[in-house]
């Protein structure tokens, strides 16, 4: 009788203890969807205006960005000297907007802009922008990336310009650098239309996908 009555409590901690392991999963899931849910409402909004060129309209991404960007994003060639690895599927395209993007728009980060054609508004076709390096030495670096159906047409040159205008005319920035791998000659040529001045080259500096990489440095300075 005994052996059996112990065998009895132990089946019932055991019945407990996977009810229990239940209800912590079930809580779990119901806090997650919770805080995706609190996340969008946090970062829906973003707080970035919306900039005109010529060409262009420079405005804050959206989630139903993520197929246009998903087109560009995977290909390898867009990624070849990049600092991220191309996108796998349309989830990391979304993860990029709503992890990365909306984050930033709520710390009002000038990055990343959507690059739209002004013909076609709807469509992303790159990004630009600026974000923080140090915020206490009033630093920020710029970075872009563009379909490589619009290469070669002077988009980049054009958003960066306008990015680069707003950055200094709104936020307590004094150096405004940009960096590429030294192989990178096109987003070097990029870094020279805009009047940016090469500082030189930090040798071994990056150490990504196995590799040791030369970057070179531009920057602009605040005249204010």
């Amino acid at each position: 009788m005994m052996h059996t009555k112990m065998l009895t409590d132990r089946a019932l901690h055991q019945s407990l203890f996977l009810l229990r392991s239940k209800e912590v999963k079930k809580k779990l899931r119901l806090w997650q969807r919770v805080h995706a849910k609190i996340s969008f409402l946090r970062y829906r909004r973003p707080m970035l205006p919306t900039l005109e060129t010529k060409r262009l309209i420079l405005r804050p991404l959206k989630i139903s960005d993520a197929e246009a960007i998903y087109a560009y994003a995977r290909d390898p060639i867009v990624s070849k000297y990049t600092l991220w690895e191309p996108h796998q599927n349309l989830s990391d395209a979304k993860n990029f907007i709503e992890h990365y993007a909306f984050p930033k728009y709520a710390e009002n980060t000038p990055e990343p802009f959507g690059l739209c054609l002004k013909s076609d508004p709807q469509t992303v076709i790159g990004t630009s922008g600026c974000f923080w390096v140090s915020k206490d030495n009033h630093i920020m670096e710029l970075g872009y990336a563009l379909n490589p159906k619009f290469w070669g047409q002077g988009f980049i040159v054009e958003a960066s310009r306008c990015i680069i205008d707003f950055v200094f005319r709104n936020y307590q920035v004094m150096r405004l650098q940009c960096r590429c791998k030294s192989e990178h000659f096109a987003s070097e040529r990029i870094m020279q239309k805009l009047h940016m001045n090469f500082e030189g080259i930090l040798q071994k500096a990056v150490f990504h996908r196995e590799t040791y990489w030369d970057m070179k440095y531009y920057s602009l300075i605040s005249r204010n």
